[in-house]
């Protein structure tokens, strides 16, 4: 084959009695599930945050959609709040009746004009904007889900031991740190610790579960975010023995902490917990959290599961669409906010929403139906992902049912098309019970 031109080189290793540069590791796997602390279905409500999330006392005139922030902070002069495009915001008119009720309605910010000027819409389908020519909100809040009941749940895969700790998903501006889309806010109830803990106490105690750690070196990380020493740490625990962390500082900054340990060959649990050990109405923020095989991991050193399938803890079905008698007033062709018509349950960026369709129709017809798919070609009749055909063959008032996987578009949303005998005279409960990650 000829002779290489290429010339021969030595390595020589020489030790000069300095120690030997540490590389860590990029690109780890995330063990954690729902690690973006994103799909919210135990939430309890839509929380109006008039505080811990990055603004305070925010002002605004409106008109029509256009909503101009005319004060912001304890000055109240016209500072920007930081907001950006798909926040979400509650709006009170005149400090009296909101346009946006906790419960259902709450406005998407859509087009960020500059950092004064933005255009919202309504959120949940059927809602009144305010009319244009209105001014005076006096009142503009984030939205987010949350967990306050007495109760053990968590978002989605995670639990709290104490049903004291009240946990909010933070809003994606302002206060979630770089490179995450959400954290998770926490208030301490009462003196003593409170904890947040992966996975379920049904899951940690099982084989196929703990197993996979035994044996192994395993590390946890997160940031986090405390005004209070002594407040915030890690701790792994495996056999009925514990590793902790260092606390967070308590500065009132982002700060990576981890831990790690050996996990006993012969465990028959494990799980891995935040701990909050401050005083009742401390304050915390973390995210990014990751598992890792491995003696280290490192700031940003760690990927979260990619195409990651969440099964939701309960199902979720959509506002507008819960099989409500004469809920349907017209046909349907449009994109879902699946976001808000869930009550921020489920997040932004997914790519697929696993759904069932329950429908009836007073007379069921050849082009009476409901399709779903990620945009309105592949969602006309008879060629959506998931679809209910309400013809002739089907009984007046009799419940068909279909389920299956449906992709979203670009910006995580489906859509629905959907085909009537008349004015109110269909009704359709869409539920939907997983996503899909991008």
């Amino acid at each position: 084959a000829g002779v290489s031109n290429i010339p021969n080189y030595t390595l020589v290793l020489t030790n000069d009695g300095t120690g030997v540069t540490f590389i860590p590791p990029t690109g780890l796997n995330n063990l954690f599930t729902n690690a973006g602390f994103s799909t919210w279905t135990n939430s309890d409500a839509v929380y109006v945050a008039d505080n811990g999330f990055g603004i305070s006392g925010v002002s605004a005139d409106i008109s029509g959609t256009s909503l101009t922030v005319t004060g912001s902070g304890a000055t109240q002069a016209g500072t920007s709040p930081g907001w950006i495009v798909g926040d979400m915001i509650v709006l009170w008119a005149n400090g009296s009746e909101p346009w946006a009720s906790t419960g259902a309605t709450v406005y998407e910010i859509v087009t960020r004009t500059d950092s004064l000027n933005y255009i919202v819409d309504r959120a949940i389908t059927g809602v009144t904007l305010p009319p244009t020519g209105s001014s005076g909100v006096t009142d503009v809040y984030f939205a987010a889900p949350g967990l306050t009941g007495a109760n053990a749940l968590a978002p989605d895969t995670w639990y709290r031991n104490n049903n004291t700790l009240d946990i909010f998903r933070a809003p994606i501006s302002g206060v979630s740190r770089e490179g995450s889309l959400y954290s998770i806010y926490v208030v301490k109830g009462v003196n003593t610790r409170e904890t947040l803990f992966w996975p379920l106490t049904s899951i940690r105690g099982n084989v196929e579960h703990y197993r996979k750690f035994a044996g192994r070196t395993v590390t946890h990380g997160f940031y986090a975010r405390a005004w209070s020493a002594n407040n915030v740490f890690l701790r792994l625990t495996a056999g009925g023995t514990n590793v902790d962390s260092g606390y967070h500082t308590g500065g009132g900054e982002w700060e990576w902490i981890e831990v790690t340990r050996l996990v006993d060959a012969d465990t028959t649990n494990f799980h891995t917990s935040f701990e909050f050990d401050s005083e009742s109405g401390d304050t915390a923020y973390a995210t990014r959290p990751c598992l890792a095989y491995g003696s280290f991991i490192g700031e940003g050193n760690c990927t979260n599961q990619l195409g990651e399938v969440v099964r939701f803890e309960a199902d979720v079905v959509l506002t507008n669409y819960d099989f409500g008698a004469g809920d349907v007033l017209v046909d349907v062709d449009a994109e879902l906010n699946i976001e808000v018509e869930s009550k921020l349950k489920i997040p932004k960026g997914i790519s697929e929403i696993y759904t069932t369709l329950k429908a009836i129709d007073s007379a069921p017809a050849d082009n009476i139906g409901v399709w779903m798919g990620p945009d309105t070609t592949y969602t006309a009749q008879d060629i959506g992902d998931v679809g209910l055909f309400l013809n002739t063959n089907v009984a007046a008032d009799k419940p068909s049912t279909n389920n299956g996987w449906v992709r979203t578009d670009s910006g995580g949303d489906p859509w629905l098309f959907l085909n009537s005998s008349g004015a109110a005279t269909l009704d359709l409960e869409i539920r939907m019970q997983g996503v899909r990650i991008r």
